[in-house]
C-alpha cells in the first residue's frame, strides 16, 4: 500500500510540473506576441501605449484612434486569468511613452529568466504613461520581463 502511494504521489508531482512548464511556455510565447505588436505600434504611432489591456486613450496614437487593440485584436492574458505586467515610460511628465516595461511572473525555477531583460522600472528615472505599475523584473521575483529603450522622435 505504502509502494502504490509513493508512486501515485510521484506520477501527480510529474504531472504538477508539466502543467507548470506548459503554462510558463505559453507565458513566454504571450509576451513575444505583445512585444511583436508592440513594435508594430511604435512603428506606426512613434511611442508605446500607455495601456494594452484598457484602451488608455492618453498617448497622442490611441487619440487618433489608434489603439492597441487595432494592433493585436486580443492581448493575451496569463493562464491564471490576470493581465500581464506592462507600463508605458516617459522621460518627463509631458513626454512621449518611448519605453515600455513588460512582464510575467513564472512558476517554479525556469530556465526562461536567464534570458530576459531583469529591468526595474521602479527605479529607471522614467515616469509612467498611464495606469501601468512599475515593476521589478529581477530573476529572484520570478519575472520574465523585457523593456525596449527607443529613440525621442
Amino acid at each position: 500500500m505504502a509502494l502504490m502511494g509513493l508512486i501515485l504521489g510521484t506520477v501527480f508531482v510529474g504531472i504538477g510540473d508539466v502543467r507548470e512548464q506548459s503554462r510558463n511556455q505559453q507565458r513566454v510565447s504571450d509576451i513575444k506576441i505583445i512585444r511583436l505588436a508592440l513594435q508594430k505600434y511604435f512603428s506606426e504611432c512613434k511611442s508605446y501605449p500607455s495601456d494594452i489591456y484598457g484602451g488608455d486613450r492618453s498617448d497622442d496614437c490611441a487619440r487618433s484612434d489608434r489603439q492597441f487593440s487595432n494592433f493585436l485584436s486580443e492581448t493575451p492574458i496569463d493562464p491564471h486569468d490576470e493581465n500581464y505586467e506592462y507600463v508605458g515610460l516617459r522621460a518627463s511628465v509631458a513626454g512621449k511613452c518611448v519605453r515600455y516595461h513588460i512582464g510575467a511572473v513564472l512558476e517554479g525555477d525556469s530556465g526562461y529568466l536567464k534570458t530576459d531583460d531583469d529591468f526595474d522600472s521602479t527605479t529607471s528615472g522614467y515616469i509612467s504613461c498611464g495606469r501601468g505599475r512599475v515593476f521589478n523584473g529581477a530573476d529572484e521575483s520570478g519575472v520574465y520581463d523585457f523593456t525596449n529603450i527607443a529613440s525621442q522622435n
